[in-house]
């Protein structure tokens, strides 16, 4: 199982984050952190992505605390000013 995550500014016109932004990276340590371990990567060499590459054994709890912390990081990374505002991700 692999699942590709392209973070982006603007979802319907796909732009990117600048690179200087350093988006992926950001959210990588933080998940990294949080007991997350996934890959970053570039989308299309200007955009931010993230690949999960959970093992064949993960089960349907830990698939939700998986998502769970991934939709915080963003929340927290992406949209500090807003942590009462719920993101539909």
């Amino acid at each position: 199982m692999l699942w590709g995550v392209e973070i982006v500014q603007d979802k319907e016109k796909l732009l990117p984050y600048p690179r200087k932004e350093e988006v992926a990276e950001r959210l990588w340590q933080h998940l990294f952190r949080d007991g997350i371990i996934l890959y970053k990567g570039l989308a299309g060499g200007e955009g931010d992505a993230l690949v999960v590459a959970p093992p064949f054994t993960i089960t349907s709890d830990e698939v939700s605390l998986l998502v769970d912390k991934l939709g915080r990081a963003v929340e927290e990374i992406l949209y500090p000013a807003m942590e009462d505002y719920a993101l539909d991700i």
